[in-house]
This record gives C-alpha cells, structure tokens and sequence, in this order.
C-alpha cells in the first residue's frame, strides 16, 4: 500500500536495553542468549515524512 509519503527520514533512533529479568518473562534463557549474540536489538525510532 503506497502512503504517498515524500522525504521519509529517520530523525532519531536509540536502543532500547532491557533488563534480562523482564525479557525472561517472555522467552526462555536460551532464547536471550541468542538474542544478545545475535547483534539484533529493540530500537525506539522518531520518522519523519512530507505528504
């Protein structure tokens, strides 16, 4: 689906760490283990965009 949106950019972007407690609430510990040797991570982003 096309927005029509015109001079999309990235405005600000930051890693948002969370504490391994709270994410063991959601996967298991071999699953963190590979989350944090993947290099992936939970990024906070501001988009702005001309219509």
């Amino acid at each position: 689906m096309n927005a029509g949106l015109k001079n999309v950019t990235i405005q600000k972007s930051r890693q948002d760490l969370l504490p391994d407690d709270l994410l063991l609430d959601y996967i298991t510990p071999e699953q963190l283990r590979t989350f944090k040797q993947s290099g992936f991570g939970i990024f906070s982003i501001t988009v702005y965009a001309m219509k």
